[in-house]
Formats: structure tokens, sequence, C-alpha cells
């Protein structure tokens, strides 16, 4: 709700904003008061609009061996998780909307963090989100002022696009936070299998060489029986 509610107040006060600015009032810029009001919720509108087709596009059509979490793109290292920590992350991030229940998965929790197999498919979404978020924040900006009349360019075209922004890279930070604390379960999970493994190796080896024993006996008693 906190989120609805900034993105409200930022419309409105732009729909002010370039209201005052009209002709019909101050004359700053050179649309009339309707115009300057209407086109403020148009520009919210292709925002949002611009960010959902993007995210339709990267999610439904880019195939996903593009976003392996192994690939540098999406490694996150101690410097940038230091940074998160430096701005709170973990204070303010359970205020900003999860949008997994578009996709069907939902990250809000890691529900078998044990399972690597599990967090490959969360390591998936979560590399799917990093890229939308990202090229929505930056991308919102040529979108708009292209399609937003050019007399509208410094009053609503760039201040949208900013809130766009605004709206967008707390959410990659999140994801590319979360990221490095999955990588850090994922390798503990790796190394655990491997004990597992190596302490089930002499287990294996000796049933190996009971199975071997047996087959030999069973080849050798028929003769042994014969001979009695």
């Amino acid at each position: 709700m906190l989120f609805v509610w900034v993105i409200s107040v930022a419309v409105t006060v732009l729909a002010i904003l370039n209201a005052a600015l009209s002709e019909g009032v101050f004359g700053v810029i050179g649309v009339s008061l309707g115009t300057g009001v209407l086109c403020t919720f148009y520009a919210a509108a292709l925002a949002l609009a611009f960010d959902a087709l993007l995210a339709l596009f990267i999610r439904r059509v880019l195939p996903g061996k593009w976003f392996n979490h192994k690939k540098a793109v999406f490694t996150v290292g101690a410097g940038e998780k230091k940074f998160y920590e430096t701005i709170k992350i973990r204070k303010w991030k359970d205020k900003i909307p999860e949008w997994g229940r578009f996709t069907g998965f939902s990250k809000n929790e890691i529900a078998r963090p044990q399972d690597n197999a599990y967090l490959e498919k969360y390591f998936l979404e979560l590399c799917y989100g990093e890229v939308i978020h990202f090229v929505s924040a930056f991308a919102g900006f040529a979108v708009l002022c292209l399609l937003t009349p050019r007399a509208l360019l410094f009053s609503l075209a760039l201040p949208v696009a900013i809130i766009n922004m605004l709206c967008n890279l707390p959410s990659y930070f999140i994801l590319r936070y979360n990221s490095y604390k999955l990588e850090v379960l994922y390798k503990n999970n790796e190394k655990r299998a491997a004990r597992e493994a190596a302490k089930n190796l002499p287990t294996a080896v000796a049933a190996a060489s009971a199975e071997e024993s047996a087959a030999e006996t069973e080849q050798v008693l028929p003769g042994i029986q014969t001979a009695r």
C-alpha cells in the first residue's frame, strides 16, 4: 500500500504542477490547463504500460539460459552487499511489493532452503527480475521523452521518468541483495552434499566389495557341492 500511495501522491503533485504552469494559469508551458492535467495521467499510464510490457517480453520471450545465476553479470560481490547494508535495505525491503504472484513463483520466502533444485528455480526468477527492473529503470527515460509532448519535457516527462526509475531501483537492489544470500545458501548445500557423499563412500565401496564376494561365492559354491 505504501508503494501505491507514493506513486499516487507523486502523480497528483505533477498534475497540480502542470496545471499551474499551463497557459490558463502562469503560462510557463505552452499547453492548456486540461491538457497539462491529462498528459500527467497519460505519462503515468505510459510508464506503467511500458514496465508491464517489458516485463512480459523479458519473462516470456527471452530464453532461461540467458539468466543463469552463475554468469558474471548476476554475481554479487561483497562490496555490493556492503552498499546494500549501508542503505539499511533490511529495514525497508519488506515494504516493497513482491511481483512473484504474476509469474507463479513467490519469492516472499525460501520454501525449501536445503533443496538446490528449488534454489535454481528461485535464482532464475531473481535473474529475470533483476534484468526487468534494471532495464525499466533507465529505458523509461527514452520512452517518456519520445512519447510526451515536447512542451512538457521538463515539467512532466523527466519527472515521471525519474519516479519510474526510483520505483524500479529498490526492487533491483532487493533482488541483488537476496541473490547474494541465496548464493551462500546454495554453496553451503553443495558443501554439505559433498561431505555426505565422502562419508558414504567407504560404505558404498564395502557394499560393492560384498556384492562382488557374494557373486564369486555363488559361482564357486555349485562346484563345491558337486565335489561333496
